[in-house]
């Protein structure tokens, strides 16, 4: 059996070994032009500390916070130039406004976006906000996997992003990815 200590020692030691490729996802993430970030409460050894999640299409990381502070998103950010999108990031100290400033001036370019959802009344808001709060323009909009399928075959050249809801009543929105991607489509399924 291994006692706690023991535990502890390996858990150091593995931190330590893997410590080279956490650095190299983090960069990874921050290299790209879009970064999504959410953070949660945690609750070990009593919470008041954070874990925040930072992904782009392929990489995920998870970066431990003593607090909610934008200090972290200074840090982990620093020379990031692209998109963050994130409805969790606190609105507090002057570098979040900056990434949002930045949001607003690298995509001039309207964002071309098929959204997949089968329920209308969060299909008709999620366009709604879409279009309000980005860049995007929502060129078509369906409610099951075949027809989201059939409308990328059809439109493929014209749509720059996919955005899907997961749990479709027809389908599924994991077969709009890998057909998005077997199309050569940019997919995005939202949390």
């Amino acid at each position: 059996m291994l006692t706690k200590s023991v535990v502890g020692l390996i858990k150091s030691e593995m931190a330590e070994k893997y410590a080279p490729t956490y650095q190299c996802i983090l960069k990874q993430i921050t290299g790209g032009n879009l970064i999504h970030a959410d953070e949660t409460k945690g609750v070990v050894l009593g919470g008041g500390h954070y874990v925040w999640v930072f992904e782009n299409m392929t990489t995920v990381a998870y970066v431990y916070s003593e607090s909610r502070e934008s200090a972290i998103l200074e840090n982990l950010l620093d020379g990031f130039k692209g998109v963050l999108v994130s409805g969790q990031v606190p609105a507090q100290g002057r570098h979040t406004f900056v990434r949002i400033a930045w949001a607003e001036t690298i995509l001039m370019n309207t964002i071309k976006a098929l959204v997949v959802e089968d329920s209308p009344v969060v299909r008709e808001s999620l366009i709604a906000a879409l279009e309000e709060l980005a860049p995007i323009e929502v060129i078509g909009a369906v409610n099951d996997e075949r027809s989201a399928v059939q409308w990328m075959k059809a439109h493929a050249l014209e749509c720059d992003i996919v955005i899907t809801d997961i749990c479709l009543k027809d389908g599924s929105g994991l077969g709009v990815l890998r057909a998005g991607r077997q199309l050569g489509t940019s997919t995005s399924a939202p949390g």
